[in-house]
């Protein structure tokens, strides 16, 4: 790993642990109770959830509430959705069983801690930069096991702002740092490449798909396992 860079940023969801995966898992949880207490069709409902679901975050979560008054939000569109009326005792319900659930469900990538001790030991920082509610993610990253590798958290939500609006020049700030003592490492490219490249971060981009878009990051990784390699050819 290159000598200069005092900080390593990940973004968490799907690069240190299975967020789609578990939150999946958590939805189907949901469908299930909604199936048996009202007789709800479970394709109809996940349908219904991924149209919610795509207007609820187009804000990144940058309004600053906590995770509760989100999924509260979603849970209550989805039962209306459902025709099922207004109902906050199952909304709190609905709610309960998400949290419970993804408990049950958190996984973190393979390779992930490895990499984390990898880094802590050759004595760089860490920092998590990512879109969510701060209270979420500093549940799931204690949960995960992995916050005493974790020197920073900077979210979306306790900055409102979300990473194609200026996170990561808030990132720069926050670290007391220049743009070429990080290293950011994410998955997506128009939410983590360029806009921590706009900020005049380096990237490194978290490939799994191999997607073919390769010209817009400084290097490429397709697994956790492989990226202290990958770091290493990064002068």
């Amino acid at each position: 790993m290159p000598k200069n860079y005092e900080w390593i940023t990940f973004d968490l969801d799907d690069k240190l642990h299975h967020f789609k995966k578990a939150s999946s898992k958590v939805m189907l949880d949901i469908y299930k109770h909604l199936e048996a207490l009202h007789s709800v069709d479970i394709n109809t409902a996940m349908q219904k959830y991924q149209e919610i679901l795509s207007q609820c975050t187009r804000d990144a979560f940058t309004s600053g509430m906590n995770s509760y008054y989100y999924r509260s939000e979603r849970m209550r569109l989805l039962i209306k959705n459902l025709n099922l009326g207004t109902n906050e005792t199952l909304v709190a319900k609905l709610v309960n069983i998400y949290k419970d659930s993804l408990l049950n469900y958190l996984e973190l990538v393979h390779g992930a801690k490895n990499t984390l001790t990898e880094i802590s030991n050759r004595d760089y920082s860490i920092a998590v930069v990512t879109e969510g509610p701060q209270d979420a993610q500093e549940w799931t990253i204690r949960k995960l096991g992995i916050d005493c590798y974790i020197n920073r958290l900077i979210t979306s939500n306790a900055e409102k702002q979300s990473k194609k609006n200026g996170l990561f020049s808030t990132v720069l700030k926050k670290l007391n740092v220049s743009a070429d003592k990080v290293m950011h490492i994410g998955d997506s490219l128009y939410s983590d490449v360029i806009p921590a490249q706009q900020a005049g971060i380096q990237v490194l981009w978290y490939n799994p798909k191999n997607e073919n878009v390769a010209e817009n990051s400084d290097a490429i990784t397709h697994s956790i396992q492989f990226l202290i390699e990958s770091l290493q050819y990064m002068d």
